[in-house]
């Protein structure tokens, strides 16, 4: 199974660490992503090229420019998976 890239808030990182055990016992391969985290010069833009996103939009996120961006991108080439 293709792998998912979780994009999340630095302070969301247990929630990211929950879906991704989730997506693993349903046999996905989940690659959790934080463009916002601490000491991260250049976020990745929208997860590995090709990879299904899942974004976690809590209230930490929201603020975000960068997870925003990210998950638009994810959006514009049809990656971003509703959820």
């Amino acid at each position: 199974m293709p792998a998912v890239c979780i994009l999340h808030a630095p302070q969301d990182e247990a929630l990211a660490d929950k879906t991704a055990s989730a997506l693993a016992r349903a046999g996905r391969r989940p690659v959790p992503l934080c463009p916002d985290a601490p000491g991260v010069e250049t976020a990745p833009q929208d997860g590995p090229e090709g990879m299904p996103v899942i974004v976690l939009w809590t209230g930490a996120a929201a603020g975000l420019p960068r997870l925003q961006d990210s998950a638009r991108m994810a959006m514009a080439r049809g990656a971003l998976i509703p959820a």
